[in-house]
């Protein structure tokens, strides 16, 4: 089953919903820019892995979920690295359903 085909109209608890991603593939320097509020990431050049250390453009607010593009490729969102600070100071996984399956 494609990617597309399972995120298609996400609706999270009746209160968010998202149209289905389209796919960012980070750059040679690490960033990726979002044009909406679901994305699936892709590594690049199809690396086994890469590291996510900017998120550029948006604005104040704004929310973006993003999930892995490929199952056998790891997306690392790297804390601390540019722009990018997580809540505990880990870096993250993406995962196919998101950041490492966890539910927010």
């Amino acid at each position: 089953m494609a990617i597309r085909e399972v995120y298609t109209d996400l609706r999270l608890k009746g209160k968010l919903i998202l149209d289905s991603p389209s796919e960012l593939t980070i750059s040679s320097g690490g960033a990726i820019t979002p044009t909406q509020s679901f994305h699936t990431v892709d590594t690049y050049e199809d690396a086994a892995s890469d590291e996510l250390t900017t998120i550029s453009g948006g604005n104040a607010g704004d929310v973006v979920y993003l999930a892995a593009a490929n199952g056998a490729r790891t997306v690392v969102i790297k804390h601390g690295s540019d722009n990018i600070v997580t809540a505990d100071g880990a870096d993250y996984s993406l995962a196919l359903g998101g950041i490492g399956g966890r539910e927010w």
